[in-house]
Formats: structure tokens, C-alpha cells, sequence
């Protein structure tokens, strides 16, 4: 059994290998990840912490395809407890104070749990979590420290914070406008100190669930549904993120992508491909159709009546037409720029690229003018349904498109 650990700012790298050995430690979970980890039946994947703001959080069907593989996933202290007690129903097992307050209703904001953290692979947290705050004040009613209406008022003081500046100078500062929660706001404090496990939840949970792994207690979650059996939950987004995650860097989706986009020879590759596919398709082939099918789903041919369901999308002759080795060799160097950037900066600097940014840079690489409506044409003509596909698309692969050009610039001036 090979256990797979997502966590950052609640407890360090370091700290999670002391108490399991031979976990393999990832960075915060995010969209895609959990398509790519290589996990088989019986093996476990704990979901610490994640991203949600400058990345996109990682999606409920992505671990109920693991569920549905046999994979057991467990959540605690963070986003793993918010989407064990959304998915327990369906199997996924939650740890710890955080996910019963979810669980019970307690809490219901991801904010509640979200904090700022260093980048750049320290995670070191520098604001403060809600929930940690809360159970800190639960702690300081219990013992008489505080009443209960002035520990509601010192919390409420954070909760109007947004998460990023809930920080104890932050409070100290609201608390002095206030003045009479000056006092309330120095008895947590002092508490935190003084009870740093009161103050620090997470943590404690998050221990609690790898001390839960190490000791290798298999309670069973309980699973209202059959994944495996009803296959309904399994979307047409669910199949085009496997295309573009499972894979890794160079997933199928991304190759084609890429061809689409950059690929001088894709054009006429298309034109040929589509009179090809449809002609047998006329024929009753099965498997033209499937790649039909798979076209269609895939947003590169106009929807035609197949009798196929989503789930077709991206089969092995579709993947076939497309593959090719150097193709999947830049789109992972390429990919691999990406995905180092969006580590460095802590965010997803494709996603905040303007359209007018991207026109630009499609009309460069399509030889054609940079308005609206050639651009349309022109990415209709490389199988795309509309513009829009290929911006999002190119989101992914403009930094290692500059990063090329430009290398290949300087090798060009040393000449």
C-alpha cells in the first residue's frame, strides 16, 4: 500500500515523513493532481491542504474517480476535511475536530480554514486560520478564561477579516476601536501561547490523522452508493480533465491541444482526419464512429448523432490520429515551465492573461490578423468550437512558447 499525502501550511513536509516514513509527500492539492498521481486499489491518499484561490481547487469527481477505483481517500484539518464532509456519503473517510464541524454544520465557509502561506515550497502560514481561532475560544470558555458573548465578539472581530489579514496584530487593532475586546483579544493570545494546541487545530488533526494511517486502522468508510456500478456521476468534464491530467505533463488532451494551436502541419492533418473519419463513419464503422465521437466531445467537429455518450471521448484510435513524440516532448517542457511558475508565484499567471494578450499571441503563431472575428474563423478551422477553447488552452502553453522563442533568439545571435 502506498500512501499519498497533499499538505502545506498545516504541517511540515518534514514533520509528515517523521511519522510515516514511506509516505510520498505533495505540495497543497490542486485541479488535476489527483488524476495524475499514480494511485491503485488499495492504496490511500490523504488530503491535507489545497489551493482555491490562485489555482483551481481540486473537484469533487476527481476523487470520487479514485473512490470508484478501490483508492481510499481521507480528509482532515483543511480542504480535506471541507471535501470529506461533502463526499462521505459517497466514501470518503474525514478525521478530526475540523471535519466534524463540517460535518455537523458547525462551519460551512472554506474561508473558515484558508490561510496565506510563504510560496516557494515553505508554506509557512502568516495569517491565521478561522477555525483555529474558534476552537481556540471554545478552549478559553471551557476554562473560565473568557464568557462566551466576549469570546463570540473577539471572534467575530476575525471573521470580518478577509483570510488573507486575519493576523493577531490585525485583531489587536480592531480589538483597540473596540476597546472593550482590547482584554478578550490578549486572553487568547496568552492562551495560544500558553495551550498552543488549543490555538492550532489543524494540526492537531492533521497529526491525528497520519498517527491514523501509521497504525494502519482500516475503519471503513461508509458508502451509501455503488461507484463503480453507476457510472452517471462520470461527466463529460470529468473525461477532459483525465485527457488532460492523466497523462501527466503531455497528457493526450494537451498534445492535441498543442497541435491545434502550434503545429503548422495540423491544418491539413485536420482536413484529411475529418473527410477520413466522416466517410467511415457513413459506413457504419464502429470504431470511426467511436473516433467521431470522440471528436465531437472533444469540441472538434460539430456535434453529429452517434449514439456515443461522453464517456467515448478521447479513445484509443482518436488518440492515435494526433500522437505524435516530438509534439509530446515540447507540450511536457512546456508544461513543465507552467507548472514552475505557478509554484514561484503562488498563483496561476495564465489565468490572469487579457483576452487582447492572447489575441495577440494566437495571431502570431496562426499568421493572421489579431481581430475577433479571423481569429474565430481561424481557430474553427483547427478544430476548435470557438475561440474560447483556444485561449484557455493556450493559458497553459504561452510562457513556455516565450521561453522557446526567446532561446531560440539568442541561440540565433551567437551564430
Amino acid at each position: 500500500m502506498t500512501l499519498h499525502v497533499f499538505v502545506g501550511p498545516t504541517i511540515p513536509h518534514s514533520e509528515v515523513l517523521s511519522r510515516v516514513a514511506s509516505a510520498r509527500v505533495h505540495n497543497p492539492v490542486a485541479h488535476g493532481d489527483l488524476l495524475r498521481v499514480k494511485a491503485d486499489e488499495g492504496d490511500t491518499i490523504l488530503l491535507i491542504d489545497g489551493v482555491f484561490h490562485q489555482k483551481a481547487a481540486v473537484r469533487h469527481k476527481e476523487i470520487l474517480s479514485l473512490l470508484a477505483r478501490g483508492v481510499r481517500v481521507i480528509g482532515c484539518s483543511s480542504i480535506g476535511a471541507l471535501r470529506a464532509a461533502e463526499l462521505a456519503p459517497y466514501g470518503m473517510l474525514g478525521i478530526g475536530y475540523v471535519y466534524e464541524a463540517y460535518a455537523r454544520g458547525d462551519i460551512e465557509a472554506d474561508d473558515e480554514v484558508a490561510v496565506i502561506h510563504e510560496a516557494g515550497g515553505d508554506w509557512r502560514p502568516l495569517s491565521e486560520a478561522l477555525v483555529n481561532l474558534k476552537h481556540l475560544g471554545d478552549v478559553a470558555v471551557r476554562q473560565g478564561i473568557l464568557s462566551s458573548d466576549l469570546c463570540a465578539q473577539a471572534i467575530a472581530l476575525a471573521a470580518a477579516r478577509q483570510y488573507r489579514e486575519r493576523t493577531w496584530s490585525a485583531l489587536r487593532r480592531d480589538a483597540e476601536v473596540s476597546q472593550h475586546l482590547t482584554v478578550a483579544v490578549e486572553q487568547l493570545w496568552n492562551l495560544s501561547q500558553s495551550q498552543p494546541d488549543a490555538a492550532n487545530v489543524k494540526l492537531a488533526d492533521a497529526r491525528a490523522a497520519l498517527d491514523h494511517v501509521a497504525q494502519g486502522e482500516q475503519v471503513p468508510a461508509c458508502s451509501a452508493f455503488d461507484l463503480a456500478a453507476d457510472p452517471g456521476w462520470q461527466t463529460l468534464y470529468l473525461a477532459q480533465w483525465r485527457a488532460r491530467y492523466e497523462g501527466g505533463l503531455a497528457s493526450p488532451l494537451s498534445v492535441i491541444q498543442w497541435r491545434q494551436i502550434y503545429d503548422p502541419m495540423f491544418l491539413q492533418l485536420w482536413q484529411k482526419t475529418v473527410h477520413q473519419i466522416v466517410s467511415a463513419a457513413h459506413e457504419s464503422s464502429y470504431s470511426s464512429a467511436l473516433a467521431l465521437s470522440s471528436l465531437e466531445q472533444m469540441g472538434m467537429f460539430p456535434a453529429r448523432s452517434s449514439g456515443l455518450g461522453p464517456l467515448d471521448f478521447v479513445c484509443e484510435e482518436t488518440k492515435s490520429l494526433f500522437a505524435c513524440a516530438d509534439a509530446a516532448k515540447t507540450v511536457g517542457a512546456w508544461e513543465a515551465v507552467y507548472e514552475d511558475l505557478c509554484r514561484r508565484m503562488g498563483h496561476d499567471p495564465g489565468a490572469n492573461l487579457a483576452i487582447a494578450t492572447l489575441d495577440q499571441h494566437l495571431s502570431e503563431v496562426w499568421a493572421c490578423s489579431a481581430d475577433r472575428e479571423t481569429l474565430e474563423q481561424a481557430a474553427r478551422d483547427r478544430g476548435f468550437l470557438r475561440l474560447d477553447q483556444a485561449y484557455e488552452a493556450s493559458r497553459h502553453f504561452i510562457f513556455g512558447y516565450l521561453r522557446a522563442r526567446a532561446g531560440h533568439a539568442a541561440r540565433s545571435g551567437r551564430r
